[in-house]
């Protein structure tokens, strides 16, 4: 199992549209990280595991982007060299598509409000 694997599908995964299966992406691989880290305790999967929850609460509303950057940065767990690059490019991606699908999950629009 691979953080910076799921970061990438996530990542991919919200920007095609397709929210409700970056949702269910997250909650699958929260599974299994808990799973893992019941057995190894390594700390990494932990810290990955608390990141996919806040990436679920930004998807519904109920954390900020600003929020959830400000953990990314304070409990770095990715094998990017560029850590403030790699974080900001990830909140764009949050704050980008939270705004083109009106995301609030599980309600989304698909399309922006100012579409035809």
């Amino acid at each position: 199992m691979n953080p910076d694997y799921d970061i990438e599908v996530i990542r991919s995964s919200l920007l095609s549209g397709e929210i409700d299966d970056t949702v269910n992406f997250i909650k699958s691989r929260m599974k299994k990280y808990a799973r893992i880290f019941n057995i190894n305790r390594n700390n990494r999967f932990e810290k990955h595991l608390e990141i996919l929850a806040e990436m679920i609460k930004v998807l519904e509303g109920k954390e900020t982007t600003d929020e959830f950057r400000a953990r990314l940065l304070s409990d770095y767990i990715y094998n990017e060299d560029d850590r403030e690059a790699f974080v900001e490019s990830l909140i764009y991606t949050f704050d980008y598509c939270i705004d083109r699908y009106n995301i609030k999950w599980p309600s989304f629009d698909g399309k922006r409000c100012d579409d035809l």
